[in-house]
């Protein structure tokens, strides 16, 4: 980048950043469940992850955390809560306000029902911001967008919950679907964010 020095002239400067990218997943087969593993470690507490071109069964998306050597978080300590907007543009034209909630249960919903079921040349996307200390409670926070939810509704919507835990060493996440169908294409990024 370009910078002043005291003296008034200019000068080029390296280009840095505080976020450091940690992996990249391109997924395109049909699966029941994606798993994240060994991402969370001592280097970072806070983590970036982007989900894009993301189409799956029709059912909701679900998260865990993972612990140790991959293993899912599968205790009722998650609390979790979130709102959005839908609108309806096909078989009717109703819209609202819609929000969800849990506590405590064994994993993270994102959002009321919508999902990513959409149809060709559609996709959804999500962000999740993501603090995970060893002996912390895991917390995340994000946005959530469907476009074609069934082919009638768009949905957007934002979420953010807590692990009640500090007994754990946090390793990665598991994405599913509520009633065991598909995670069809998906792609994600992992960033980690300098102290």
């Amino acid at each position: 980048y370009l910078k002043n020095t005291s003296a008034g002239a200019v000068s080029w400067s390296a280009l840095s950043s505080d976020f450091v990218k940690l992996a990249e997943i391109n997924h395109t087969t049909g699966a029941s469940s994606i798993e994240l593993q060994q991402f969370i470690t001592s280097t970072y507490k806070n983590y970036k992850l982007v989900f894009g071109n993301c189409y799956t069964a029709n059912e909701q998306l679900y998260i865990q955390a993972m612990t140790g050597t991959n293993t899912a978080y599968t205790s009722s300590n998650y609390y979790y809560t979130g709102e959005g907007y839908y609108k309806r543009y096909v078989g009717g034209t109703n819209s609202s306000h819609d929000n969800f909630q849990g506590t405590p249960e064994a994993r993270f919903v994102v959002s009321p029902g919508f999902n990513w079921y959409t149809d060709a040349g559609y996709a959804g996307s999500m962000t999740m911001d993501l603090f995970a200390e060893a002996n912390h409670s895991l917390s995340a926070v994000g946005h959530y967008f469907t476009p074609r939810y069934t082919g009638s509704y768009l949905y957007k919507g934002s979420y953010g919950g807590v692990i009640v835990d500090t007994s754990q060493t946090w390793t990665g996440l598991k994405l599913y679907l509520s009633s065991g169908g598909n995670l069809n294409e998906m792609d994600i990024r992992i960033y980690g964010l300098k102290d």
